[in-house]
């Protein structure tokens, strides 16, 4: 995957590792300007890695995570249903996953996908299926007793000020 990545004629800036993302040992402190990732904080201890991020962001740094929710009722049958489809150190975003990066980083979360991961499913994902579910995810989830059964959470992560 690295020799992939350093292939694809990005600028100097971008750095590829094989780390441990609990610890992000190969990154020095204070000099993350951005980090992203998706599907991969839910597989962390989140009290290494929010204290490890704290760290290793810049000043005005920030990271962006898509991470699966637990609230969705559908999803956690889903999950109960099919238990061997999943690693044994996977544990969806929940209250508890939240409180645990707020004692090292600031997290901002919004919330997506209610009707997105199914519908435009049930139409052989045609795009303007997608494009409705889409706009209806971002209608319905402004109502605080629905955002609990989003499926995805995107969290903005900065350093704790």
């Amino acid at each position: 995957a690295i020799a992939y990545c350093n292939g694809l004629g990005l600028p100097a800036s971008f750095r590829f590792a094989v780390a441990d993302a609990n610890e992000l040992d190969c990154v020095e402190d204070a000099s993350v300007d951005f980090a992203f990732g998706h599907g991969v904080l839910h597989h962390l201890d989140l009290d290494r890695f929010g204290a490890a991020l704290q760290r290793k962001l810049a000043p005005n740094g920030r990271a962006r995570f898509v991470e699966p929710a637990q609230g969705n009722f559908a999803l956690r049958l889903f999950r109960k249903l099919t238990p061997t489809l999943r690693t044994d150190d996977e544990r969806p975003f929940d209250t508890t996953s939240l409180r645990q990066l707020r004692k090292h980083v600031d997290v901002r979360v919004t919330d997506h996908a209610l009707l997105r991961p199914f519908l435009p499913m049930l139409f052989f994902n045609a795009k303007p299926v997608t494009r409705i579910a889409r706009s209806l995810d971002d209608y319905l989830l402004r109502a605080p007793i629905l955002q609990s059964q989003a499926w995805l959470l995107q969290m903005e992560l900065t350093r704790k000020t």
